[in-house]
């Protein structure tokens, strides 16, 4: 993915945001500083994993780590669904959407941000709203009904 290396292409934008997220709120779950262990990544999930089973016994695969994650943007998600939150919600400045950058490596850049939400959203197994759709729920094994939304 050599798009991604390019911080003005918004391709795998989507992706890298549905990655780093999934594990910046694991390690908030673990009351873990992410800013001191993100930027720059001196934790990876492999430590998280040790870090679980020597402090509780339980032993954690990889991937069931990344799932943790995935679960925990989901229902903060759902929650927010269920207050009234929708893709409106999902934006930046306007400034950053239809004003090119005047000076800098950034130059004549506006966000495309819709084309990394839709990205996003694929990822996230999101509806073009931005809400979990039943399918993405159930393979994340999250119960809900749609009363829950609201």
């Amino acid at each position: 993915w050599p798009e991604t290396g390019d911080r003005l292409d918004p391709k795998y934008k989507g992706l890298m945001v549905y990655c780093d997220e999934n594990f910046a709120v694991l390690i908030d779950s673990l009351g873990t500083c992410k800013y001191g262990t993100m930027i720059p990544p001196t934790l990876h999930y492999k430590e998280i994993q040790k870090g679980l089973e020597v402090t509780t016994g339980i032993k954690f695969t990889i991937n069931e780590l990344k799932m943790i994650g995935e679960r925990i943007v989901n229902v903060n998600r759902l929650f927010n669904v269920r207050e009234g939150f929708s893709r409106a919600d999902d934006t930046l400045p306007t400034r950053f959407l239809v004003e090119p950058s005047p000076e800098g490596p950034s130059k004549g850049q506006i966000v495309e941000l819709e084309y990394m939400l839709d990205e996003y959203y694929r990822y996230r197994g999101w509806d073009s709203n931005g809400i979990p759709t039943p399918e993405r729920l159930n393979h994340l094994e999250i119960e809900f009904t749609s009363d829950s939304l609201g």
